[in-house]
């Protein structure tokens, strides 16, 4: 929801040569409640009255997008040699941290790729996108939810993702949903 695990990151250009993105969404939207807003990363101010989030609640949006990320390591890393981004499907698997996986990620986006976080919502409250409640007088508690349609990887997110690994020979065929046409095998 803001910019400093990128800034972290892009700090690291002098030196940095390798760098994993397992499982690693952008949370583009936020719902806390009003008490909860002091505890988050965002700074207060940040989060706004929205007219469909119900009761005390409070929204926050980040408008940098997988575009915004890819073009910085672009420009910011000039030393980074290899990059994966995506999913290890070994992960859970075999039991193993990432860290001993992180050569088995599956490059592209996946369907968590851009996340929203809905706080009061279960059973996770990271989700693919707001839940807003609707008043409606047929459902026993007067509420029904209403789910918004989810961010997903732009065309130029993808030219992004598909720049920055051919610029360091890492040529990977995605498809037009930006996810890896050719996954490898869970035993590769």
């Amino acid at each position: 929801m803001h910019d400093s695990q990128l800034d972290w990151i892009t700090s690291h250009g002098a030196t940095l040569q390798e760098l994993y993105l397992d499982d690693c969404p952008i949370i583009y939207e936020v719902m806390v409640e009003e008490k909860d807003t002091e505890r988050t990363l965002l700074e207060k101010d940040q989060y706004k009255v929205h007219p469909r989030v119900a009761g005390d609640s409070r929204y926050a949006c980040y408008d940098k997008r997988w575009v915004d990320y890819l073009r910085a390591f672009d420009a910011k890393l000039p030393h980074l040699q290899h990059f994966r981004f995506g999913h290890c499907p070994t992960w859970w698997h075999n039991e193993s941290t990432p860290f001993e996986e992180e050569g088995k990620i599956t490059i592209g986006f996946h369907d968590e790729s851009y996340m929203t976080y809905c706080e009061g919502y279960g059973p996770s409250q990271y989700m693919q996108s707001l839940i807003w409640d609707v008043e409606d007088e047929e459902e026993e508690n007067g509420i029904s939810y209403e789910y918004e349609s989810r961010v997903k990887p732009s065309e130029e997110d993808i030219a992004a993702l598909e720049g920055l690994l051919k610029k360091m020979g890492q040529e990977v065929s995605l498809d037009q949903d930006g996810r890896n046409a050719s996954p490898p095998s869970l035993y590769d």
